[in-house]
């Protein structure tokens, strides 16, 4: 009878922990939630993304999930601090991967588009309709 109470419990701080992970994919940006003790929610504009990776440990290849990391620039890249959509499956992690890598593409050619519709282009453009000195 003692070995039964110990079959059905878990550490409910890991289960905890796993309850509150998730992620986001908004228009503009996607969000990742991490943590139990500690809970970390991190915003990336899709802009600021630099490379999108999926990986998997041995124990998350035994039940086919995966961990997406969406890499920005920054010293917290550095240390390995990165937003990361942890334990999902390995069909969602090739969504996700996919998805948020078409979303830095399409936020990338926006803010080009707006750059060049302000006339934010170092310079180069003249306001006026006259050509530049030396032309």
């Amino acid at each position: 009878m003692a070995g039964a109470g110990r079959v059905g419990a878990r550490p409910p701080a890991a289960h905890l922990k796993w309850r509150n992970r998730g992620y986001a994919v908004g228009e503009n940006h996607v969000l990742t939630r991490n943590g139990f003790w500690v809970r970390q929610t991190k915003i990336v504009p899709y802009y600021r993304v630099q490379t999108v990776v999926s990986s998997s440990t041995v124990f998350q290849r035994r039940r086919r999930l995966a961990t997406v990391t969406i890499d920005t620039a920054g010293a917290r890249s550095l240390v390995g601090n990165d937003a990361k959509a942890v334990d999902v499956d390995d069909a969602t992690a090739t969504r996700l991967r996919e998805e948020i890598a078409a979303s830095l593409y399409t936020a990338l050619r926006r803010r080009r588009h707006d750059a060049g519709r302000h006339g934010r282009h170092g310079g180069r453009r003249q306001s006026s309709g006259e050509p530049a000195a030396g032309e």
